[in-house]
């Protein structure tokens, strides 16, 4: 028989295994059918939600926000900031420890490094067909729109520093050509 505690202040109970209890799906996949997940999914879809036509309070969404950057310190391993690495550096040992794994992988894989050097062949030819892909001349530039901040000050330094008329796409040829004549 489960724990049942006391009611909550809104009505309702909160019932609670027992503690030291295991789940009886723990550790187990596929215990129910694709039919019974798309039930499953259907009985919380549209007007059948709890939350359907309904938005948090201020208060609510502040309640919330604190307790996920609570949660965010309590167990930085799982998302929490700043990132464990950050402003941290490797030693110069661990640089060269890795420095000698990596090479013992290539001697052991070639096949690795045969794949890393058409990557760079493919790359070398992308850059001299079109030499300068920061700002407005790369393919994907999409104008400086972002909602994250730092990007967002990335993106007016780039528009304030880099103008588009500074750097114009040229192929390694027609530069070869501009070099001979002013030699």
């Amino acid at each position: 028989m489960p724990e049942v505690r006391q009611p909550m202040e809104k009505g309702g109970v909160i019932i609670v295994g027992k503690p030291g209890q295991i789940p009886w799906n723990k550790g187990l996949k596929g215990v129910y059918s694709e039919a019974q997940l798309k039930a499953f999914s259907e009985v919380k879809q549209g007007d059948k939600n709890p939350m359907f036509g309904k938005t948090h309070t201020v208060e609510t969404c502040a309640r919330l926000s604190a307790a996920c950057k609570q949660y965010n310190k309590d167990h930085p391993h799982k998302g929490g900031t700043p990132p464990s690495w950050k402003g941290k550096h490797h030693t110069p040992e661990s640089i060269e420890k890795n420095r000698a794994t990596n090479k013992k992988y290539y001697i052991d894989h070639p096949e690795q490094v045969e794949r890393l050097r058409e990557m760079g062949k493919e790359r070398m030819s992308h850059i001299e067909n079109n030499w300068c892909l920061s700002g407005p001349a790369n393919p994907q530039w999409k104008g400086g729109i972002s909602k994250d901040p730092i990007k967002k000050k990335e993106a007016r330094w780039k528009r304030e520093h880099i103008s588009p008329k500074r750097f114009i796409p040229i192929s390694t040829e027609e530069l070869n050509a501009i070099l001979q004549e002013n030699d």
